[in-house]
This record gives C-alpha cells, sequence and structure tokens, in this order.
C-alpha cells in the first residue's frame, strides 16, 4: 500500500480511510558506514484480510526533509510492529517494537502527526547496529495540510481527525 495521490472516492472503497504520516530521520550520521541510511516503520493491523492475515502498513524514513505519506488502509486498530534501520550496502537495525498505535474509521481521514526518529548509539563494526533510538511525535498539521490537499485534490484538509500517534492499550 504505496502513497495515495490525485482524487479519492470513499464510496468506491467501502470500509477503507486514510491515514496522513510525516516521517523523518534525526542523526544518520550514527552510523557513519554509508553515506544514505533509509528506515522503516511497519504498522500490523489487528484485523485481517480475507486470508486471515493482518494488514502491514510500511513508511519510509531518510534523513532531511520530512517525508510524507497519505495511505489508504482498511478500517481497524493498527499498533507499530518495529523499526528498521537499513544502510546501502549493510545494516544497521533494530526491530524493537516503537509503542505507537492508530485506530481509523471507513470513511475516515486521520492525521497521526510527524514522527521523527533521532538515532542516538550504535556499536561500530560491521553492520553498525542501532543500540539506541528516541522517538519524537509532533503535529505538523499546519505545514502537512498544504501537502496534503497537493496530494489529494477532492478532499476538503478540514475533515481530516488529528488524532496523533498513541502509546498502545496495556494488554
Amino acid at each position: 500500500m504505496g502513497t495515495i495521490k490525485g482524487t479519492y472516492d470513499f464510496a468506491k472503497h467501502p470500509g477503507m480511510g486514510l491515514v496522513v504520516l510525516s516521517t523523518s530521520l534525526d542523526n544518520p550520521e550514527a552510523c557513519r558506514l554509508w553515506p544514505e541510511p533509509l528506515g522503516n516503520l511497519f504498522f500490523r493491523s489487528a484485523t485481517v484480510d480475507e486470508n486471515g492475515k493482518p494488514y502491514r502498513l510500511r513508511y519510509l524514513l531518510s534523513g532531511g526533509a520530512p517525508e510524507f505519506f497519505v495511505k489508504e488502509v482498511p478500517a481497524g486498530y493498527y499498533r507499530l510492529e518495529s523499526l528498521n534501520i537499513s544502510m546501502f550496502g549493510g545494516a544497521a537495525w533494530t526491530d524493537a517494537p516503537v509503542p505507537h498505535s492508530f485506530s481509523v474509521e471507513a470513511g475516515e481521514v486521520v492525521y497521526l502527526g510527524e514522527l521523527t526518529i533521532t538515532l542516538d548509539g550504535y556499536i561500530s563494526g560491521q553492520n553498525c547496529p542501532i543500540t539506541n533510538y528516541k522517538t519524537l511525535l509532533k503535529n505538523q498539521w499546519e505545514r502537512d495540510r498544504k501537502w496534503f490537499k497537493r496530494d489529494i485534490e477532492n478532499i476538503d484538509a478540514a475533515a481530516a481527525q488529528v488524532r496523533l500517534l498513541s502509546l498502545p492499550e496495556a494488554s
């Protein structure tokens, strides 16, 4: 499920909602083995598809300017499953769950905020695994609403629900 652009009609996509999120990667030079780190955030749904498998959402992270995403998702509850940072030619990673979750209803546009991952620690060596990181969530809707309007022409940005990512419920 990649980012969507253009016009979007909820009537043609029953049971679906739109999720808006921007991401950024801070301190990418924490691992200096490769010039450009790329990261992935993986969300897994509590809802399953027709094959009994949970839906997975992938968001990219990169150093520099924030990345902006609008994704079509089945209505339901989603929990951040893992954070993976990889470098060209090798890997620097953590697959420890990052404690963020969200829910979306059918026909709803939900803005989750800007999630910044700051790389704090690493073990120098061939693979340079990340040992410490921080997450920071900011409400950047005033900026991101302009990007939303640019990408989704026919939906008023005022209709979006600003519902920042939250810590998961106790299980």
